[in-house]
């Protein structure tokens, strides 16, 4: 190192050895001979107790833990919403026509072929005897329950027909995702 230069104690810049103040910051300089005689390079030691932080949509257990949860929810709403053809039938002869005093032994059936729910009423049902009277108050329940449980089916499974006990080639109603598409209470 050059004999006639210094460093300045606070910027650390090369200054005249004999130079009082700084030209670069203007401080002050000890000239007793105690003054820094060289640069020191500043060095950063590691610290292992500070460990980096990640943001946490970077670490990996926020994203273990989000696909679990859309596994579940999916799955559970695949569930919601896959009904079988079975399930439907048992449902709408629950719902529908559960009272055998009105539709007497009523049945009901999933028609592979047409995707339909035929519910089939005996000729001598009190439901078809009052319709067939003019009175259409049981058959009114009939349909008010048919279309209820028609909304709350599967979409595949919410169409639902009454066939005429008569005559199978001709409906009495028909309902599908919830809607009358055709009531013979209307005619009536």
């Amino acid at each position: 190192m050059n004999e006639e230069l210094k460093y300045c104690i606070n910027c650390g810049e090369k200054i005249p050895k004999e130079a009082e103040f700084c030209p670069f910051c203007g401080s002050k300089q000890d000239n007793s001979g105690a003054a820094i005689k060289e640069k020191v390079p500043s060095q950063i030691l590691p610290n292992s107790d500070v460990t980096k932080h990640k943001p946490w949509f970077k670490k990996a257990g926020f994203w273990i833990i989000a696909v679990i949860i859309l596994i579940i929810i999916g799955g559970a709403g695949f569930a919601f919403h896959t009904q079988t053809s079975q399930g439907a039938v048992s449902s709408v002869k629950e719902n529908v026509v559960s009272d055998n005093t009105d539709f007497g032994n009523a049945t009901v059936k999933w028609n592979k072929d047409y995707k339909i729910i035929e519910i089939d009423l005996p000729k001598n049902a009190r439901v078809i005897k009052d319709l067939n009277g003019g009175s259409i108050s049981v058959w009114n329940s009939l349909v008010r329950n048919a279309k209820t449980e028609s909304a709350k089916l599967n979409h595949k499974y919410s169409h639902i027909i009454v066939p005429n006990p008569s005559d199978k080639s001709k409906e009495l109603l028909e309902v599908q995702n919830g809607e009358i598409k055709y009531n013979v209470g209307d005619d009536y």
